[in-house]
């Protein structure tokens, strides 16, 4: 969060709970959402810090985010807040060097309108079904992943482990949800060989190594993916046996 005392400008990491405090000192008050924009990040509602109309009911003058993160929209970036304060944004000259085309305007419309239901958003914008997904069916579909992959007959190990899936990027850096992944090991191949192949598939599987074993994640994959995994992984353990 940027909080503008007289011509300075301080940026502090502030709970719902401080927003209040930080209203009290500031000329300016402006929150940088970076966790989960309109509702708090999986179906019990949890969230790292405010929601945008959280913020801006607590004293933000200004809350900006990302349209494309988690929102699931079209690339953008979106201020909201007092109307004086977006009136002076729309009067600076990078205002007009800065703002979205009409494609961008329809995506980002549509996108909003489907956050009018929440159930039908988390079903309808993969960002929010991938964050929201229930763990039973993440760990249903790390073992389709085992099945699919042990079924290539190429002297895999495959096993479905508990893990952390790391939200990451510029959204949620560091923060974590837990998971389940398909641990793999190649018989005579370490697992820094095996991710390496990996990534030579066409198209390439992006994995990490943990604990020795290769680990691919179920929480991002689509029901059809087991089957697409397996058969390149299978191709490039052919190509180097």
């Amino acid at each position: 969060m940027m909080v503008m005392y007289g011509s300075t400008i301080f940026t502090i990491m502030l709970s719902k709970r401080r927003i209040e405090d930080a209203r009290e000192i500031a000329q300016t008050l402006v929150h940088r959402q970076y966790d989960t924009v309109l509702t708090g990040g999986g179906r019990d509602g949890s969230t790292i810090e405010p929601t945008v109309l959280e913020s801006l009911n607590g004293g933000a003058d200004l809350v900006t985010f990302s349209a494309d993160k988690l929102l699931g929209g079209p690339q953008a970036g979106l201020v909201v807040g007092r109307r004086d304060r977006i009136a002076a944004l729309k009067r600076d000259p990078l205002a007009r060097a800065l703002r979205i085309d009409k494609l961008t305007v329809a995506a980002l419309e549509a996108t909003l309108a489907a956050y009018v239901d929440l159930e039908r958003a988390r079903e309808q914008i993969p960002a929010l079904a991938l964050l929201a997904a229930p763990a039973d069916a993440i760990q249903a579909q790390a073992e389709r992943l085992r099945d699919a992959l042990l079924s290539t007959k190429h002297g895999l190990v495959a096993t479905v482990v508990p893990q952390a899936s790391e939200v990451g990027g510029g959204a949620l850096p560091g923060a974590s949800l837990p998971t389940f992944a398909v641990a793999l090991e190649a018989k005579g191949r370490s697992a820094a060989v095996l991710e390496r192949l990996l990534r030579l598939g066409r198209p390439p599987i992006i994995a990490r190594i943990q604990d020795d074993r290769v680990l691919l994640d179920a929480r991002t994959l689509l029901m059809e993916d087991p089957a697409e995994i397996a058969r390149i992984v299978g191709e490039v353990l052919a190509v180097e046996a």
